[in-house]
């Protein structure tokens, strides 16, 4: 049984957006959410080593605290963008891309001073 020329024609006006095409980036901006939340909590978990009695424990806890108000404050801007560079919904991507973002805008403040 084939498909009919109509069908065929529906499809192209129409887009596959009646087969569900349109819940792509709804389904993709909720896996980001999840990642992103995820991220978060682990950099409030980091916070609790902020009274280590190694500098360096503590200086890994503050950046925490900082990455984690950071995916917070700009959580749907960071999604937005996860979706428009169109990055893989996989941790370590998100990851890399909120390192990325997170250290461009100190950068941004650093030479501003």
């Amino acid at each position: 049984m084939g498909i009919s020329a109509q069908s065929i024609i529906f499809l192209l006006i129409f887009g596959f957006s009646a087969m569900g095409g349109e819940t792509l980036p709804t389904q993709t901006t909720g896996t980001y959410e999840l990642l992103l939340d995820q991220y978060i909590d682990k950099c409030n978990a980091k916070i609790e080593m902020k009274n280590s009695s190694l500098e360096n424990i503590c200086r890994a806890a503050a950046i925490a605290m900082l990455k984690g108000t950071f995916a917070n404050t700009y959580k749907q801007e960071l999604v937005s963008g996860m979706i428009e560079e169109e990055i893989s919904p996989k941790p370590y991507k998100l990851q890399v891309y909120l390192n990325d973002r997170f250290y461009s805008l100190i950068r941004e403040k650093k030479s501003a001073l």
